[in-house]
Parts: C-alpha cells; structure tokens; sequence
C-alpha cells in the first residue's frame, strides 16, 4: 500500500512554517561556521574582514528569519494553555513551543560567534 507524502490537514497547521521556524535558526549556525572559517584565510590574505562580517551577517538574519516564523506560530498555536490529548492542536502547539526556544537560543549563539570577530582581529 503506498503511502501518500502530500497529506494536506484541514485544520491550517502551517507544517511549512512549524519546520522553518525548528530549522532555519540551526541551519544558519551552521552555515555560519562553515562560511566564516572558509572566508578567513581569503579575507586575511586579501587584507579585509568585512566578509566574515557579511558571513555573520547572514547567518544572523536568517536565524532572526526563523526566529520570526517560530514567533508568529506561537503567537498562532502557543498561547493558550496547553490542552491534553492527542490533536493537530496539541502537536501545533509543542511545536511552536519548542520552535520559540530553539530559533532564539541558536540566535544568541550566532550573536555570541559573531562578538569576537568585533574585539580579536581574525588573521592574528
């Protein structure tokens, strides 16, 4: 029996943006590492730090990005008290929940990345 992957849930869940709002904010923290330590050696060959800066940059907007998303689902879903049982709201509800915790605590840790690139010159 196949399985049908495009199920549409007539509640209006928003599945789309319950994932980008858990996603978007640790795929920018790790975009960020990959980005910023690639660009070091470019950038302090060619004598300029403004790209690890662009780096972070991004990175911290698309968390924000997410952050947002995460924000407005649980503005959405989260804000009541929490009901027991089984439900697309239930399930809507935890996952904007842990949405909110995640895009901001991956927020802050691209912020705490991005502040040594303000005090320590990378190419020292």
């Amino acid at each position: 029996m196949p399985i049908d992957t495009e199920i549409r849930l007539p509640d209006g869940t928003g599945i789309g943006a319950q994932w980008a709002g858990n996603l978007l904010a640790p795929v920018a923290f790790l975009l960020q590492l990959e980005i910023a330590y690639f660009i070091v050696p470019r950038a302090c060959h060619a004598g300029v730090v403004l790209p690890i800066h662009l780096a972070h940059l991004g990175a911290l907007l698309i968390a924000l990005a997410g952050t947002l998303t995460a924000w407005r689902q649980w503005q959405r879903w989260g804000r009541d008290w929490p009901a027991d049982g089984p439900g697309p709201e239930t399930r809507s509800r935890f996952m904007a929940e842990v949405a909110l915790l995640v895009s901001a605590g991956f927020t802050l840790v691209i912020l705490a990345l991005w502040l040594p690139t303000f005090w320590l010159h990378p190419c020292q």
